[in-house]
């Protein structure tokens, strides 16, 4: 059940809702989520594809967390991109653009290297996929990334313990509009 906190953000909250086809995705996430432990989603806004946040679900393989002690402080998504030739066949040379979330700020970076080396860091206009970006937004809202887990914590009894069990249960709470 996808319910707003304010009934006044109604609206936007259907919006939100219908634009990123949520309950399908949920339901996608939590199956991934029991497969891999976890699963990860990062809130963007790409106002070329949509009038309201986009909310995209990650593999854990493709996230590095930063952990102080259990807190959770900041989480880069990384995509590899490539370029390909005239002729249509991909270069060896590896892209890698992270998005590097945490509280208030968005960070983008792009490193050029190869399949086995992250390589230089480079300028963002130097790949067609991030020419647009900027380096970093300051939003002022909390961190737009987090984690649905799906293991046990060590406190729990075994009785209580749930592992393999989709747990994902989301509140969205929209904070107003983020452009």
């Amino acid at each position: 059940k996808i319910a707003p906190a304010n009934e006044n953000d109604k609206g936007f909250l259907d919006a939100i809702v219908d634009e990123n086809a949520l309950p399908t995705e949920m339901h996608s996430a939590a199956d991934q989520s029991t497969g891999e432990g976890e699963v990860w989603a990062r809130v963007f806004v790409d106002e070329d594809i949509a009038d309201v946040p986009l909310i995209s679900w990650h593999s854990r393989l493709e996230v590095l967390p930063l952990w102080i002690g259990a807190k959770l402080r900041g989480a880069a998504f990384v995509t590899e991109l490539y370029k390909t030739r005239r002729d249509g066949t991909q270069m060896k040379t590896v892209w890698r653009h992270f998005e590097i979330h945490q509280q208030g700020t968005t960070f983008n970076a792009l490193y050029k290297g190869n399949q086995t080396r992250l390589g230089k860091r480079v300028d963002l206009t130097d790949h067609d996929e991030t020419k647009d970006l900027d380096e970093q937004w300051d939003h002022g809202l909390p961190m737009l990334a987090f984690r649905f887990p799906n293991k046990a914590r060590r406190y729990q009894k075994l009785a209580e313990r749930r592992v393999g069990v989709s747990l994902l249960v989301v509140t969205l709470q929209p904070l107003g509009r983020v452009v």
